[in-house]
């Protein structure tokens, strides 16, 4: 629903960027399940500005991404599923939200 919006990203010297259309990394709807409230896994440790976001719809490669900076990591090679655990469980290391991941049984 708010694919028209438009955004003015700010960088550091205080100034702000052309404005760009919002992804779902950035929407914070709490309902919509492609939001970066349901998919935020932690701050970002690279850039501290922006937010770990899971990519649910990237099946077969999942990867986790920044959404201010270029940051991606692939992970879980096979998985068939990969979530974040329901109820906002947090590490209490990193306090990153937990991950499920579920592998194919082979029977």
């Amino acid at each position: 629903p708010f694919e028209d919006l438009v955004l003015k990203e700010e960088l550091k010297d205080g100034k702000t960027t052309t404005p760009a259309k919002m992804s779902c990394a950035h929407c914070r709807h709490p309902n919509c399940s492609l939001s970066s409230v349901s998919n935020e896994m932690c701050l970002c440790p690279y850039c501290r500005r922006g937010s770990l976001i899971l990519d649910s719809t990237s099946r077969d490669v999942w990867k986790v991404f920044c959404n201010r900076c270029d940051r991606l990591v692939k992970f879980v090679p096979g998985a068939n599923k990969v979530k974040l655990v329901k109820g906002g469980k947090k590490c209490q290391v990193c306090k990153a939200r937990l991950v499920e991941v579920e592998y194919p049984s082979h029977t």
